[in-house]
C-alpha cells in the first residue's frame, strides 16, 4: 500500500537516495531535499510496509494564480502502478484550494 504526504518531518537526504538519477551529473548529496524543502508545495509517496520514498511531486506557485510541476518521479521498481497519477491528481487538488 502506497501513503501520500506533505510532510517532510520525516524526510533525510538517505531516504532519497536514487533519485534525480536522470540528470546529466551526480548531484551533491542533499540536492533534491533542498529542491523539496524549497519547494511551494510537495507530495511525497511512501510505501506503507517499508517506509520507502517511492515517488514525489514538487510545485512552484506564487499562490494567486500561477503554479507550475517543477518535479515529478517515481522510482523505476514502482512504477506502473498510478503512483505519478496519484501524485500529479493530489497537485492538482492542493492548486483548487
Amino acid at each position: 500500500m502506497i501513503e501520500y504526504s506533505s510532510s517532510l518531518a520525516r524526510l533525510d537526504p538517505g531516504d532519497l537516495d536514487g533519485f534525480l538519477a536522470h540528470w546529466d551529473f551526480v548531484p551533491l548529496e542533499g540536492t533534491l531535499l533542498t529542491m523539496l524543502k524549497q519547494s511551494s508545495e510537495v507530495i511525497l509517496a511512501r510505501e506503507t510496509a517499508s517506509s520507502i520514498v517511492c515517488g514525489y511531486v514538487a510545485a512552484l506557485s506564487d499562490r494567486v494564480a500561477c503554479a507550475y510541476i517543477s518535479a515529478l518521479e517515481v522510482r523505476p521498481e514502482f512504477r506502473g502502478r498510478g503512483i505519478g497519477t496519484a501524485l500529479l491528481g493530489g497537485m492538482v487538488s492542493c492548486g483548487s484550494r
